[in-house]
């Protein structure tokens, strides 16, 4: 669920022709129930997800130093295609594999059923998604940076961060819509319903893809901040 989706329940669970004290109550039990354990689950799959993609791919380009150092885009864009596919695959099921432990974890702490989902489903869900979200954002950063190569200003850096921040926030809800059918229903059910699932309108994608767009944006700031000192003493020694 997102941030949008927390405020919708929590609305929820005060809009009852209550009391004030029997909102309060209401609201604190959700709060510690259902909130905070999501809070800490999103925190915990969020780092190992940026956290297995980033070490996948540094040591992918690691291991082909010169096809990571090439200066052509006819070099460069399948090289970034494709080890984002790989590293997002590492990351999305990872991803998909925690998130369907936590559910049930979850359901147990809250004494509740927990919804039904397919284990299959959601890995190949949760996959396909971020596969698309990160190959998404590193082609089209590849494809903007190449564009101002050379000496670019760091608002011109900034801008294609965004810009590719910004496709892959859509490129990932269109993945999310198309793949949620299969967390719930057998396969030959979920790719029946694609045949008569519509496209998503922006505005339902404008809150999710925001949340991505803000999130590869928070994982160039910290990447760019744990390089600085590594370059610096870089700089120094030479």
């Amino acid at each position: 669920m997102d941030v949008t989706g927390y405020v919708k329940e929590a609305k929820d669970q005060i809009a009852e022709k209550t009391s004030s004290k029997a909102k309060a109550v209401k609201l604190a039990h959700w709060a510690t129930t259902t909130w905070v354990p999501n809070l800490v689950r999103s925190t915990i799959l969020g780092s190992v997800t940026w956290t297995s993609y980033e070490v996948t791919t540094a040591h992918l380009v690691a291991t082909s130093p010169a096809l990571s150092t090439a200066s052509d885009l006819q070099t460069l864009l399948p090289w970034a295609f494709g080890v984002s596919v790989v590293a997002g695959t590492v990351a999305g099921s990872l991803h998909g594999t925690l998130w369907s432990v936590s559910e049930t974890a979850l359901a147990r702490f809250k004494r509740e059923a927990s919804s039904p989902f397919r284990v299959r489903g959601v890995l190949f869900s949760h996959t396909s998604t971020h596969l698309a979200m990160f190959a998404s954002y590193e082609t089209t950063k590849t494809f903007l940076m190449h564009q101002v190569e050379g000496d670019h200003t760091d608002v011109q850096g900034a801008a294609c961060i965004v810009g590719a921040a910004a496709a892959s926030g859509l490129v990932g809800e269109l993945a999310t819509h198309f793949a949620a059918p299969f967390e719930h229903q057998s396969f030959a059910a979920a790719r029946q319903e694609l045949r008569t699932l519509p496209l998503p309108s922006l505005r339902s994608m404008a809150p999710s893809g925001l949340s991505t767009m803000l999130g590869w944006l928070a994982y160039e700031f910290a990447k760019e901040a744990l390089e600085a000192p590594s370059h610096a003493e870089v700089q120094n020694h030479g």
